[in-house]
């Protein structure tokens, strides 16, 4: 059990549905993935969290702006 980190480029107005690693069963203890959405250039992501379940205290979801997790983090 677990994940690639991977980067997604996105076209212009695509959408994309996301899973966590093994859905719809439960993923594995421990696991860190890491995944960029890349959008093209003067457009922004637009996020919608459907069905989100976290283990408080031990699992979470963090998005920057940036290329990667030094970019300026972003409150949820």
């Amino acid at each position: 059990c677990g994940c690639t980190n991977r980067t997604v480029v996105l076209t212009s107005n695509q959408s994309m549905e996301f899973n966590s690693p093994d859905w719809p069963n439960h993923y594995c203890d421990h696991l860190i993935c890491t995944t960029t959405f890349v959008a093209p250039t003067h457009h922004h992501l637009e996020v919608k969290l459907d069905k989100i379940s976290l283990e408080p205290n031990k699992d979470r979801v963090a998005f920057f702006d940036g290329i990667n997790i030094t970019g300026t983090h972003i409150e949820v």
